[in-house]
């Protein structure tokens, strides 16, 4: 048998080795009822490293979750009139006791940007006077929690927070979570959802090494670089300078690098020379990875990079489109998800539902301004269709249901002209 042939049976031995490992892990997870099921990141490091760290990824999170809990949400009704929904209202005013409803929602929504999970923990009354009435909503750190599996070892009987040594188990039915989509399966993995930062997670620390290097060049910036005498033999130190010429020429070289003297020009007396082996963040490349890493970021949240002072996009027009495109790829997208979220935690039978109201969303107006222009030529379209696109609720009433053709054009028949008159021409060309 050749060596070859031993490296192929070494391979594919190991490769049965492997998926034997992978299935049993999976079949020992599964097959534990009540067993914690482990999160395939480690969270934990993603917000220290990450959110704590590093203020690309701390800006980019920050500027989503402000713009994303501003953008109210609000109860209609079954013809999708705005209403006010008395469960929901209670809540708005006071989720739990150490939160508005704005906060609330800032923190959910940082939450599931950071790790790609979000939990929104609901108490509700279980005496005769509370009974279904929801008493209290937090959004759970998603960093510390973990699933713990069913009988069957499939899906999530309760969530379990761990902080410090104290673990607090809550039950999934009381329990919102919402993830982002998870490729990986096998041991659990697929009931929490990927972090768009686990993509950039190299990106980031490279970065965070570079704002290590910049800080410890400033910090510990040493001799830029060495002025010496020409005319000395460092081998035998002839005519080397005495120490009191050393000390003379340093003070000379502090007096010129005062602030005061900045960008003066030094004097020097004789034939001197001068070797730089300084190295500066620029020269490092330092700034150029510190640029590709907020651009990784952006890039795995949907965003445009000049969003944040790039200096390629300082123009004003720019930023508005920025801004408008923040809000179309990214800040919406998600913001539909959570939908779904407050829909299931105000579930009732009254057809009352939830959505995010974006008609007063600044960045969108232009684009409401020539929607009105265009809708307003539409004289094919019904009132009510139109209000329909604009968003809003249709009006009960049979005219708004009818198609009104512009009056103002006359056929040519009917206007008073002859067909020749109207067709010979005022001058001669």
């Amino acid at each position: 048998m050749a060596l070859l042939d031993f490296l192929k049976y070494d391979r594919k031995e190991s490769k049965i080795q492997e998926q034997l490992s992978k299935l049993l892990t999976a079949q020992l997870t599964h097959l534990g009822a009540n067993s914690a099921i482990w999160q395939p990141f480690n969270f934990e490091s993603l917000l220290e490293q990450a959110y704590q760290k590093n203020p690309d990824v701390y800006s980019v999170i920050n500027f989503l979750s402000k713009k994303m809990s501003n953008v109210p949400l609000c109860a209609y009704d079954s013809e999708g009139n705005k209403i006010e929904y008395e469960p929901f209202e209670k809540v708005k005013e006071q989720p739990n006791s150490y939160q508005s409803f704005n906060d609330f929602l800032a923190n959910l929504y940082s939450n599931y940007l950071l790790t790609g999970n979000g939990y929104i923990y609901c108490q509700k009354g279980e005496t005769a006077i509370t009974e279904g009435r929801i008493l209290l909503v937090e959004a759970l750190p998603s960093v510390y929690i973990e699933a713990i599996s069913g009988k069957s070892g499939r899906g999530v009987a309760e969530y379990r927070f761990t902080e410090g040594y104290i673990n607090t188990k809550m039950d999934a039915d009381n329990v919102i979570h919402i993830k982002n989509v998870q490729m990986a399966f096998g041991s659990g993995e697929h009931l929490y959802g990927q972090s768009p930062l686990q993509a950039a997670f190299k990106s980031i620390q490279t970065s965070n090494s570079g704002y290590d290097s910049q800080k410890a060049s400033m910090d510990n910036q040493g001799a830029a670089g060495i002025l010496y005498n020409k005319g000395i033999d460092f081998a035998g130190g002839k005519d080397a300078w005495t120490q009191d010429e050393i000390n003379e020429m340093r003070q000379s070289i502090k007096e010129v690098r005062k602030n005061s003297n900045s960008n003066s020009i030094g004097v020097g007396v004789g034939d001197l020379g001068y070797i730089n082996f300084g190295i500066t963040p620029v020269d490092m490349g330092i700034m150029e990875v510190l640029d590709l890493s907020l651009s990784d970021v952006c890039n795995a949240y949907n965003l445009p990079v000049g969003l944040f002072n790039n200096n390629d996009s300082s123009t004003f027009s720019n930023q508005e489109q920025y801004r408008k495109q923040a809000y179309t790829d990214s800040i919406l997208p998600t913001l539909h998800k959570f939908e779904y979220c407050f829909n299931h935690l105000f579930m009732n039978d009254e057809g009352v539902y939830f959505k995010f109201d974006t008609s007063e969303i600044p960045e969108l107006q232009a684009d409401k301004k020539e929607q009105v222009s265009a809708l307003s030529g539409a004289y094919w379209m019904t009132p009510n269709e139109k209000r329909e696109m604009m968003g809003l609720a249709a009006i009960e009433d049979a005219d708004m249901n009818q198609v009104y053709v512009p009056s103002s054009l006359t056929p040519i028949d009917l206007s008073g002209f002859e067909g020749e008159e109207w067709a010979q021409p005022t001058s001669d060309i």
